[in-house]
């Protein structure tokens, strides 16, 4: 399903809100800068995309001097990445072992930024294991919903969306999956604020393995 028509054309071929998915520095950039600042990333952390597509995320933390990688299941994506991240990205199949590209026995981080929503409430748990496997922290940003819809609207215009819970239900995966909550909440400054007007529409949780 994550091909180009997803990636170049989603809005036109119903598959998803993408259209000619590109390289954005002025809007990737500053909500990376973000993301260190609200979390604290150090830049000899290492740290891991998961769910990187085309590895913009990736191309912009080390763009500010943080050593990134990035997974993800889409072919299309990875082999349309930019030529200077292709080294950094690797292409996984859903719910297998996650590869350890740093040196590290760990990533210190993962961010998953609008990935868990597409997989199936029955994977959740076993995605969230992979991910406490290979990583000490992690940080999620997810559109929420109610179990049977989401909160903002467009979110169902993608037709790989699968989870559609709120965000207790989540902190709650997290939890089952062996990470302690250290943050829960529905804003974070710098990250997605096109999407306030719905004030619960998105989940910001920043966990730690047990």
């Amino acid at each position: 399903m994550y091909n180009v028509d997803y990636y170049e054309d989603g809005e036109r071929t119903g598959k998803s809100c993408y259209e000619n998915y590109r390289w954005l520095p002025d809007l990737t950039i500053p909500m990376v800068l973000s993301m260190i600042n609200y979390l604290g990333i150090d830049p000899g952390q290492t740290l891991l995309d998961f769910g990187c597509a085309k590895g913009y995320l990736v191309k912009a933390f080390r763009e500010t001097w943080i050593e990134s990688y990035g997974v993800d299941v889409s072919s299309y994506a990875i082999e349309n990445a930019p030529l200077d991240m292709k080294p950094y990205l690797r292409l996984i199949s859903p719910g297998e072992k996650i590869p350890l590209l740093t040196k590290k026995e760990k990533y210190d981080w993962f961010i998953a930024k609008d990935v868990l929503e597409h997989v199936e409430e029955k994977d959740v748990h076993n995605q969230l294991l992979r991910l406490g496997d290979v990583c000490k922290r992690g940080f999620v940003v997810i559109p929420l919903g109610d179990g049977n819809s989401f909160t903002v609207p467009d979110y169902e215009k993608d037709i790989t969306h699968s989870t559609r819970q709120p965000l207790a239900w989540w902190v709650a995966a997290f939890d089952m999956a062996g990470f302690k909550i250290e943050r829960a909440c529905y804003e974070v400054t710098g990250i997605k604020e096109n999407w306030s007007k719905w004030k619960k529409g998105n989940g910001f949780i920043e966990v730690k393995v047990k």
